[in-house]
């Protein structure tokens, strides 16, 4: 999906934060640099890689997969909302 979106902000010339009508200025920064890192490696030839834990945590939906990520914001003095 997330290469439909990029292939779709490549021929409108549009950043992909663009098209999903992104406000906030650090996520769509960051969506944008995860869409030039992607496209860089599929214009190198390569297959870009995500490295995954050897528990494949990462993948699990809600926030069991972020917890080091959450543990480090709260930290910080965030509040985290959990919807698990």
């Amino acid at each position: 999906m997330f290469l439909n979106l990029l292939s779709a902000a490549r021929r409108y010339r549009n950043r992909p934060s663009e098209l999903l009508h992104i406000d906030d200025e650090y996520i769509a920064y960051c969506l944008d640099e995860a869409g030039v890192y992607i496209l860089g490696q599929l214009d190198e030839g390569k297959q870009p890689r995500f490295p995954r834990r050897s528990d494949d945590s990462s993948c699990d939906a809600g926030t069991a997969g972020n917890r080091e990520a959450i543990d480090m914001m709260k930290k910080w003095g965030a509040v985290v909302i959990n919807h698990d």
